[in-house]
């Protein structure tokens, strides 16, 4: 009779709370960001921001987890051949894109063709090099044979730090393939882009996932400056941003700031990235000049407060792919003037830096860097991009060197086949077409070698020939930091991703 008399209560209780108490549904969350999205064809945006969007507006067959392992999305299941030659996938059923029209095995197929034919496409050359057919058996079927085998062609559908490769409507392009706008199958719809200012995203009301999003609208401002989206969070103007000025992040996680709470994770590598076709730099001994220069203890102190980790790796300490065993070029600026001097400059040289302004994190870098390189008589002069121009120099080939964040994907051949495989979609944008033969030959085995111990041996030995060459200098691990408001619940980010299987933007309530 007790436990009776108590449910009554309990229940009038929660008869007489208010409707907007914690966790209600609806409202419009407000999200601060960094830069603005560059642009809406999703399959061309190499920025960060532009593709966290994407997967809020369009989605791939695949999601991350929150251990950056392959979930369901707009696939249910999967199968890998024993070969690694065929990949199977079975999709949703009943999935409409934002238009109406149907998600289906055909529309998936019309997505791969068009970003092989298309120039700039993402993920065009990594389909062009492995892809030998597509079959459709049925419009729930989607059947992917391989020329050669690939034990990464999984991590193309999900593995998505900058990008990942999403399904878009036919109706995004006009009769002449000229793109329109953003439609997709994802939980939210566009609605409005103000470039330079803010992106305006509603609810889908007939997403797949009916228990998703949660809010109604979703409305992306951009605030360029750190302390500016910091206050903007404290003020109550925005809900949710990310990177903010490294010194609140030190003292907010160390102690809860009122109304927000600050938290990390393990976040980018900063590259330094060298362009070939700039004549010094075409030497080797020159690169490794430039590394001997460079202090990363140092650097890591100075732009990271010592939050980050100093790294010649891609993968810093801690992660799978990280090979303890290989070390740096150390530190010795003497070697490295006696490697300048020995490749015809040893009054040093002048080269410009290009970085994008909205980052602190590459533009403190650079100043670093600067400072660095004085020592060893190299005049690094700094250009101040907006993100948008200085990614689009990169793509021109009309730069020096340039700097760039790259966060952790899951598989090296993710980044590697882009950066460092001929012809891949960042190879001219950030080594000038730097054919390191011994790199191609090992991304060559390591795609097609099943066995993971193999496999990793293989790896190994690219990791190596990426310190030796230095076709980019990997200089530390830049945590990514996110400030989010007391009035949000259920957010949880996964490293600065806004939607990933169980977590992120689409499950945010607002108080």
């Amino acid at each position: 009779m007790k436990s009776v008399i108590l449910s009554g209560i309990l229940l009038a209780m929660l008869i007489a709370l208010p409707a907007n108490v914690a966790f209600a549904i609806g409202g419009t969350l407000i999200l601060g960001v960094e830069t603005d999205q560059g642009r809406l064809d999703y399959s061309q945006n190499p920025s960060l921001v532009g593709t966290n969007t994407a997967t809020l507006i369009n989605e791939g067959l695949l999601i991350p987890d929150d251990k950056n392992q392959a979930a369901p999305a707009l696939a249910v299941s999967w199968n890998v051949s024993p070969d690694a030659r065929t990949y199977t996938f079975k999709l949703r059923k009943g999935v409409k894109f934002h238009d109406g029209s149907d998600f289906n095995a055909a529309v998936v197929k019309w997505n791969v063709e068009r970003v092989m034919a298309t120039d700039g496409a993402l993920f065009g050359p990594i389909f062009s090099r492995l892809l030998d057919s597509m079959e459709t058996p049925d419009d729930h079927t989607i059947i992917f044979k391989l020329k050669v085998p690939s034990a990464s062609f999984l991590g193309t559908f999900f593995d998505r730090y900058d990008n990942m490769f999403v399904i878009q409507a036919k109706s995004c392009f006009d009769a002449d393939g000229k793109f329109i706008k953003p439609i997709g199958t994802g939980p939210f719809k566009f609605v409005e882009w103000k470039q330079n200012d803010s992106l305006t995203l509603v609810k889908n009301e007939n997403y797949w996932n009916p228990e998703l999003p949660k809010v109604d609208k979703l409305v992306l401002k951009v605030i360029i400056d750190p302390s500016s989206r910091l206050n903007a969070l404290r003020s109550g103007d925005v809900h949710i941003t990310r990177k903010l000025p490294i010194e609140a992040v030190e003292s907010g996680v160390a102690k809860k700031p009122n109304g927000y709470r600050v938290d990390t994770s393990i976040g980018q590598t900063i590259s330094l990235n060298m362009n070939i076709n700039y004549a010094p730099l075409a030497d080797v001994r020159v690169r490794q000049a430039l590394a001997h220069a460079l202090n990363r203890e140092d650097m890591n102190l100075a732009v990271s407060f010592g939050i980050g980790q100093a790294t010649h790796q891609y993968y810093p300490k801690g992660m799978p792919w990280h090979f303890p065993e290989i070390k740096a070029l150390e530190y010795n600026p003497k070697k490295a003037k006696a490697l300048l001097a020995d490749a015809g400059y040893a009054n040093g040289f002048d080269v410009t830096y290009t970085v994008a302004q909205n980052n602190q994190e590459l533009v403190e870098a650079a100043n670093v860097f600067q400072a660095m390189m004085a020592e060893i008589g190299i005049r690094v002069k700094v250009e101040l991009l907006d993100e948008a121009t200085a990614i689009g120099k990169a793509f021109s080939g009309d730069w020096q060197i340039e700097s760039f964040g790259f966060g952790m994907f899951s598989d090296p051949d993710t980044l590697y086949l882009k950066a460092f495989y001929p012809g891949g979609i960042y190879w001219a944008a950030t080594t000038g077409s730097n054919n390191v033969k011994a790199i191609t030959a090992g991304l060559d085995a390591g795609g097609a070698e099943g066995d993971p111990a193999k496999r990793r041996e293989i790896y190994k030995g690219i990791t190596q020939d990426l310190v030796d060459h230095a076709p980019w200098l990997f200089m530390f691990n830049y945590p990514f930091s996110y400030g989010v408001s007391d009035k949000v619940k259920n957010y949880a980010p996964l490293a600065n991703d806004w939607y990933y299987a169980g977590g992120g933007i689409p499950y945010a309530t607002l108080d």
